[in-house]
C-alpha cells in the first residue's frame, strides 16, 4: 500500500492563470508567499484555533528558529511506545452526531469539516488516545493533497487529519500541555480501492461545492436581468432550493447509516510526536497521531478530491486556490529536528 514516488500517478487539473498567487500564503514554491517564505504571512484572520486563549497561535511560527517541532515530517521511530492501549473511540449511539450538522467547507489550502460546538441534538463523536490525554471531542477535519507527512521515507497520495480540541469532562477542560491532539490517517491509492468510509465526506463536500457554484453562476445570470425584483426573487428562490437540496441530500445520507467518524483508526497501531499546525501560523501545539498503514481510495476518488480543491470559488466567485500549479496543498516535509517519534505495535499492549 505504500509508495515511495507520487510520480507515476498523473492528475489532470486546471487551474486558471494568476490563481496560485491569491490568498494569504501559497503551496507553489515560487511564490513570494510559498512554504519557504511563511515566516511572512502575516494575516491570521483565518485562523481557526485562535478561538481557544489557552493554545498559542498569535505568534507566525513557521520556520522560526525557535520551533523545533515543525509538521509534517518524515516518521522514523526513535522512541519506545508512550501509551498504554489503543485509542478507544466512542461506541455508537442513537445520539451521535451525524454528517448532517457537520460545516463543510471547500477552502483555498483544502478540504474542511467543522463539527458544532455543545450541539443539543445530538453527541460528538470522541476519541481516548491513551494515557496521556483525558477523553476528547472531535473538532475539526482537513484533507490534503498529497499525503503530508511520511513514513520511513514512503509518500502517499492524501491525508484526511481530525483534530480534538476539548475533552469531555467538565472537571478536565485543560488541554494538556496547552497542545490539540490530531489524529491523521494517509491514503493510497496503487490497489484502486473504493473507500466506502471516504465517499460519505466527498459526497457532502461535493454538495457544499455544488451549491456554491449554483449560487455563483444563478447571481451572474441574474445580472444580466434587467427587472431588479425579479432579480432578488428568484436569487432568493434559487438560494432556498439550493440549500433544501443538499440538507436533504445529506440528511437521507446519513440517516440509520453505520458510518461513524472515527472508524479507521479503531484498534490501529500508531507514530506519535509534538509537532505543528501544517499551514500558517504553523503553531507547535499539536500531539500527532498517524496510522501507520494507510487506507486504500480510488483513482477516481483521489481525482475527484483534487478537483474539489482546485476548484475552489472564493467570495466573488473567482477561482482562489492556494495549491501549486500540481494541484497539490500539502507543506513540504520539515526538518527532523528535536522530534521524538514514538511507534505502538501489538508487542506494545
Amino acid at each position: 500500500m505504500k509508495m515511495k514516488i507520487l510520480a507515476f500517478f498523473t492528475f489532470s487539473v486546471t487551474i486558471l492563470p494568476g490563481a496560485l498567487s491569491l490568498g494569504r500564503f501559497s503551496y507553489d514554491e515560487e511564490d513570494k508567499l510559498g512554504p519557504k517564505n511563511w515566516d511572512d504571512v502575516k494575516d491570521s484572520k483565518n485562523n481557526f484555533w485562535k478561538q481557544w486563549k489557552e493554545l498559542s497561535t498569535k505568534k507566525n511560527k513557521c520556520g522560526h528558529k525557535k520551533n523545533y517541532f515543525e509538521s509534517p515530517i518524515d516518521l522514523h521511530k526513535n522512541a519506545p511506545c508512550d501509551s498504554d492501549h489503543h485509542k478507544y473511540i466512542s461506541k455508537r449511539d442513537k445520539r451521535i452526531c451525524r454528517l448532517g450538522v457537520v460545516d463543510f467547507k471547500i477552502e483555498p489550502w483544502g478540504l474542511e469539516a467543522t463539527y458544532p460546538n455543545s450541539p443539543k441534538e445530538c453527541n460528538l463523536p470522541t476519541m481516548d488516545i491513551s494515557n496521556l490525554f483525558k477523553k476528547r471531542y472531535a473538532t475539526k477535519l482537513y484533507m490534503k493533497v498529497p499525503g503530508e507527512h511520511r513514513i520511513n521515507g514512503d509518500s502517499f497520495h492524501a491525508e484526511l487529519v481530525v483534530y480534538h480540541a476539548d475533552n469531555t469532562d467538565p472537571n478536565h477542560k485543560e488541554h494538556r500541555d496547552n497542545r490539540l491532539v490530531a489524529s491523521s490517517v494517509l491514503f493510497d491509492t496503487s490497489q484502486d480501492k473504493h473507500s466506502d468510509w471516504l465517499e460519505d465526506l466527498l459526497l457532502n463536500w461535493e454538495s457544499t461545492a455544488e451549491n456554491k457554484k449554483n449560487l455563483c453562476y444563478g447571481a451572474k445570470k441574474l445580472q444580466n436581468s434587467t427587472n431588479t425584483i425579479t432579480k432578488t426573487v428568484n436569487l432568493q428562490n434559487s438560494t432556498s432550493t439550493i440549500t433544501k437540496t443538499v440538507n436533504n441530500l445529506r440528511s437521507l445520507q446519513t440517516k440509520g447509516d453505520k458510518w461513524y467518524l472515527h472508524k479507521p483508526w479503531r484498534n490501529e497501531y500508531y507514530y506519535s510526536y509534538k509537532g505543528s499546525l501544517t499551514i500558517p501560523p504553523c503553531s507547535d501545539i499539536v500531539y500527532w497521531f498517524i496510522r501507520d498503514n494507510a487506507l486504500s481510495m480510488s483513482k477516481k476518488q483521489l481525482q475527484r478530491v483534487q478537483d474539489l480543491i482546485t476548484g475552489y470559488l472564493d467570495k466573488d466567485c473567482k477561482k482562489g486556490t492556494y495549491a501549486d500549479k500540481n494541484g497539490n496543498v500539502a507543506r513540504p516535509i520539515q526538518k527532523y529536528d528535536k522530534h521524538s517519534v514514538f511507534h505502538c505495535d501489538k508487542s506494545d499492549y
